[in-house]
């Protein structure tokens, strides 16, 4: 399915309407610099886009307030990259499409993307992922390695280290890594993480590493999750400013490819071992082929989940497989502390 056309006018009137406040029409043109026609064009076509609008004949208002991208603080929290190398959309199909096409152009790495809507963002496994307005943070970032595609295997595992230690010293602790690329509290999604990788450049691998945290979602769209999720309202009771998070983010993921590029998935192994979500429990491992049942028994140095059976350890191999568990099984150390759904 295509993306809804995204116009000038959409981004304008989401600006517009970011406070909450409930506005005039008339008004509302008027500051856009639009007239009454391409307005109520806009107001129809920014649902499809995931914004929910409260609309009678003479006012308008988003359905609650949102925390837009600030173009120009994200550029100065990250002054390692070039302004005109952080891209910040409205709207795009996926942040990763953004940044892979512009690889595909010739572009120089690394770059940013993130945007406000993503209508056609990817998970793991072909699965959607959700990002309405606001309710989310997603980003990408592009990099380019002297090594061969099959050599980056371990990426997720250290971008998931970098994520989980940057929330953790912004106050967001009790967040384990789920084997490959998953952020999790109490055994829910709270961000994941796709690394797609290319080989087509001579020695050489461009890869683009996505990033989507859950911020606090919307019953419409929670309800299209096919997977045990959370986000920083359920499991904190407090969300980040959407553009601090993303240049923190950002700053974490070049870090971890310097790192990856000179010293490969050593320097994170004992701390992503440190964070598993899996170890000592039982999984069931779904692949190309049969099940694989056992005891989840950690990673090897190559970032591959090692799963403990009564014939022996089987490898699986990092990007092959999917990990299911039974929450009930949740030891007491992942356990976070139980939090509310924070009032309005």
């Amino acid at each position: 399915m295509n993306a809804p056309a995204v116009s000038e006018p959409a981004a304008l009137v989401v600006r517009a309407l970011a406070d909450g406040r409930t506005r005039d029409r008339g008004a509302l043109a008027r500051e856009c610099g639009i007239s009454h026609a391409i307005l109520d064009a806009t107001l129809e076509r920014l649902p499809r886009l995931g914004v929910a609008l409260t609309t009678s004949r003479e006012t308008v208002a988003l359905t609650r307030p949102v925390d837009l991208l600030d173009a120009g603080r994200i550029r100065r929290a990250i002054p390692r990259l070039r302004p005109e190398a952080v891209h910040v959309r409205f709207a795009v199909d996926s942040t990763s499409s953004v940044l892979a096409g512009r690889l595909r152009a010739g572009a120089s790495t690394p770059e940013l993307c993130t945007a406000e809507i993503q209508t056609a963002g990817r998970g793991r496994q072909g699965r959607r992922w959700i990002s309405g307005l606001g309710q989310s943070l997603v980003l990408s970032v592009s990099w380019c390695f002297t090594t061969r595609s099959n050599a980056l295997s371990g990426l997720s595992l250290a971008a998931g280290v970098a994520l989980v230690e940057t929330l953790a010293a912004g106050g967001f602790g009790h967040v384990m890594l789920k084997w490959p690329n998953d952020l999790v509290v109490d055994d829910r999604k709270l961000a994941g993480i796709l690394v797609e990788a290319n080989h087509s450049r001579p020695r050489s691998a461009t890869c683009v590493i996505g990033v989507g945290f859950n911020l606090d979602l919307a019953p419409a769209d929670s309800g299209r999750i096919d997977q045990p999720w959370t986000d920083f309202a359920r499991a904190f009771g407090r969300i980040p400013a959407r553009s601090g998070l993303a240049a923190r983010t950002a700053n974490a993921l070049l870090d971890a490819c310097e790192q990856y590029r000179d010293h490969g998935l050593e320097p994170f192994a004992a701390r992503w071992r440190e964070r598993d979500a899996l170890r000592g429990r039982p999984v069931r491992v779904l692949s190309g082929g049969a099940p694989i049942e056992g005891m989840a028994h950690g990673i090897d140095n190559d970032g591959a989940l090692l799963v403990e059976r009564p014939s022996g350890v089987v490898r699986c191999g990092s990007g092959e497989v999917r990990v299911r568990w039974t929450p009930s099984t949740t030891p007491d150390r992942l356990r976070a502390p139980d939090r509310s759904r924070p009032h309005r």
